[in-house]
């Protein structure tokens, strides 16, 4: 994607995140979910489950130890209220979990 230009790579981010039935979120710091960019993109999938054009889908978070340790530890309030729902997957154990959403 480095050679698209700015607007061009927005369009395939939307693009992208219009024909994904499922959000993952890779976090190796907690304070990444504050990015604007990211809370962009998370709104946009999440307000498109809200008005019922994803149906069945998700979001995953995929974190390090260290980032599940604080979510856990602050009882998910570190984290919008719309995500706490979905599921919390360490990095040291992903794969198999993940796989079942791929499948």
């Amino acid at each position: 994607m480095p050679q698209l230009s700015k607007s061009e790579y927005e369009d395939a981010i939307y693009d992208a995140i219009r024909k994904s039935k499922h959000f993952v979120v890779v976090l190796s710091k907690l304070d990444y979910l504050s990015a604007n960019w990211i809370k962009r993109e998370m709104s946009a999938f999440d307000r498109a489950i809200t008005e019922g054009r994803k149906q069945d889908a998700n979001f995953v978070f995929v974190v390090t130890d260290d980032v599940y340790k604080k979510i856990i530890d602050s009882n998910k309030m570190c984290l919008d209220e719309r995500y706490c729902g979905y599921q919390i997957i360490k990095m040291s154990n992903f794969e198999e979990t993940l796989i079942s959403y791929i499948v």
